[in-house]
């Protein structure tokens, strides 16, 4: 196992995701309701989820949020997304 036993960790909470939106022209409301529309929420058992690049959610608007968000930081492949 050795002493390699850290990773970086990408996070971001929930509300961000919704900010995220606005920043590409859609109303908060409007994001939220795809949020929770997609079930795109907290599954880990610890209030967070991860999504990877490149993943399909189900939902052209958080696709399109998170393609924004990947594409403007091209060194990560996993967001933790947390619900706070």
């Amino acid at each position: 196992m050795g002493l390699d036993v850290l990773r970086q960790v990408w996070m971001m909470d929930q509300g961000d995701l919704c900010g995220a939106g606005v920043e590409l022209g859609y109303d908060w409301n409007e994001v939220c309701e795809h949020v929770s529309k997609a079930e795109f929420y907290a599954e880990d058992g610890d209030g967070t989820m991860t999504v990877s690049r490149g993943q399909d959610h189900g939902d052209d608007v958080i696709n399109h949020i998170m393609n924004a968000i990947f594409e403007h930081y091209p060194q990560v492949k996993d967001i933790t997304i947390s619900n706070s």
